[in-house]
């Protein structure tokens, strides 16, 4: 099947998929799904089949559910809300790992901080090849000349370069950038940049939990469940229900609730329940559940 043969209605609800996705999660852009026509094309097919009464197989589920359960909720509510049906477990993983894909630039988005004397061709040249060699998506990419810059300016972004020695040396959070970034001096830099790369992502998972995770204990299964909202989405993912919701203008949190003893659920025995809370007012949901992913682990 073609591109040009697919139904007129369901390219139209492919876009208003994409655009309520984009604005679940307060994306600036206005472009989201990669190969849109061959993803286009797969839930026709997927459809027919959904339609035969054929079920498919994902044999990597739980590694989906651990790693994409933002993508797999958000396809959830979103061919509910579009397209008025409930997707099978095991078709949903394969669009939220699809979904997954074209995420990635913008869970690995960076804001970057240049400081140096150098003219315009440069560090026009560090940052074309920082943009083209560093597997990150640069938000912005800014240069400030060092005489204009302030101590605690590298504090609104994410990484901060200098090709100035004096500063390199004088601020253990701003790396020290060469001029001319030989393939030894890229080898060099790129090791730097992946260290502190592990450490901003540590810090921000450390105080995203200290902000919003909570651990708690319950008796009973059913009476917690009682108080959880209908528009609530629900997942297993081994011995643990997982319960995800976002929505605007609700308490963001992270609960690990664990069970006294474990309940029978959908033919599983369940020992923890996770609720997964998000306030899609804020800006930090991308990060917010890449924490959930490392609890799950």
């Amino acid at each position: 099947m073609s591109f040009n043969d697919l139904d007129p209605l369901l390219i139209e609800k492919i876009d208003a998929l994409e655009q309520f996705i984009i604005k679940k999660l307060n994306l600036k852009t206005s472009q989201l799904f990669d190969h849109k026509e061959r993803f286009t094309t797969y839930v026709s097919q997927m459809l027919m089949r959904l339609n035969d009464g054929q079920k498919i197989i994902n044999y990597k589920d739980l590694k989906v559910v651990e790693r994409y359960l933002l993508e797999i909720y958000l396809m959830d509510i979103g061919f509910h809300h579009i397209f008025s049906i409930t997707i099978p477990k095991s078709e949903l993983f394969f669009l939220g790992t699809y979904l997954a894909g074209c995420l990635y630039p913008y869970k690995t988005e960076i804001r970057v901080l240049l400081i140096t004397n150098q003219v315009f061709p440069m560090y026009f040249n560090i940052e074309s090849i920082f943009k083209n060699i560093f597997s990150f998506h640069v938000k912005a990419f800014d240069v400030v000349p060092a005489y204009q810059y302030k101590k605690n300016d590298e504090q609104d972004y994410d990484l901060c370069l200098t090709t100035e020695t004096e500063i390199g040396l004088a601020n253990d959070k701003i790396i020290l950038a060469p001029i001319f970034l030989e393939m030894n001096d890229q080898t060099i830099l790129y090791e730097l940049i992946y260290d502190w790369c592990k450490k901003y992502q540590q810090k921000r998972s450390n105080n995203i939990k200290q902000t919003y995770l909570v651990v708690e204990t319950k008796d009973s299964l059913n009476l917690l469940l009682d108080d959880i909202d209908e528009k609530s989405k629900k997942y297993i993912y081994k011995n643990k229900l997982l319960i995800c919701q976002i929505e605007a203008h609700i308490d963001s949190v992270i609960k690990c609730i664990r069970l006294k003893k474990s309940y029978l659920y959908h033919h599983q025995d369940i020992k923890e329940v996770i609720l997964i809370h998000y306030d899609q007012t804020q800006k930090d949901i991308l990060p917010f559940f890449q924490v959930t992913s490392t609890i799950l682990k």
